[in-house]
């Protein structure tokens, strides 16, 4: 079940990219308002993490993609100033990682 999981969510990204790009070499993305926007790292990110969280058993792995793309395009969002904004993304990731960190330590520590 893993494995065709996995083959699915490469397959859909992989149409899905390929479609954003094609529609971006044939100038049709330039037509649509804010178009050139979809072809954003951030953008393509929450993408991916949508792709994720429809295609996967498991959805955190979706949601911690999508968020993290959400954060990247966080000042655009919600129109913060630039100075608060470029500091929202470093932070999350910093809590997140310690969050991780400390979750496995209490876990290897009901192992033993």
């Amino acid at each position: 079940m893993a494995k065709d999981s996995r083959k699915l969510t490469w397959g859909v990204s992989l149409l899905v990219l390929g479609i954003i790009f094609l529609l971006e070499k044939t100038g049709i993305l330039a037509l649509i308002p804010h178009g050139q926007l979809i072809t954003t790292f951030p953008v393509l990110t929450v993408i991916f993490g949508i792709i994720l969280i429809c295609t996967r058993p498991r959805k955190t792995s979706g949601v911690i993609v999508t968020l993290i793309g959400l954060l990247m395009n966080f000042d655009e969002l919600f129109a913060l100033p630039i100075q608060y904004s470029r500091y929202i993304l470093p932070i999350a990731l910093i809590i997140v990682g310690v969050y991780f960190i400390l979750s496995n330590n209490r876990k290897n520590k009901l192992r033993r």
